[in-house]
């Protein structure tokens, strides 16, 4: 039997000591493990340059307008796209005209600017 000082609390038997030491060094170690067990999830976690532009990529496919059928972008072709879709609507807001009605005189060939920026068919790029 155990005297009232607990584990250990110096009972009669001189095993005590020994058996809170084994504990308190139980305890360290199984902090330090989960100490090293988190800090390969934080770095792996944490997002590399890579990351963050393709993310950043992913996002800007989303905003330019594709077909539903096209198969996903690369990069360049993200890139070049962006450049077109700003430059038609840099266009339409400048047009003296509402944008569906500008649209529409591009598409049926009643504007045929000297050279459009937004035209990706090759037809007008040089």
């Amino acid at each position: 039997a155990q005297s009232a000082g607990g584990i250990g609390g110096g009972g009669s038997s001189g095993g005590g000591g020994y058996r809170v030491q084994r504990q308190a060094a139980n305890i360290r170690e199984r902090r330090r493990m989960l100490r090293s067990d988190l800090a390969p999830t934080r770095a792996a976690d944490r997002p590399t340059p890579v990351k963050i532009i393709n993310s950043a990529f992913d996002e800007l496919r989303g905003h330019v307008p594709t077909f539903p059928y096209e198969k996903r972008l690369s990069k360049i072709d993200t890139l070049r796209l962006a450049i077109a879709y700003i430059a038609l609507l840099r266009e339409v807001l400048s047009a003296d005209c509402d944008p569906l009605t500008y649209v529409q005189r591009c598409l049926s060939g009643e504007r045929t600017p000297e050279r459009a920026e937004w035209n990706t068919s090759g037809q007008y790029n040089a």
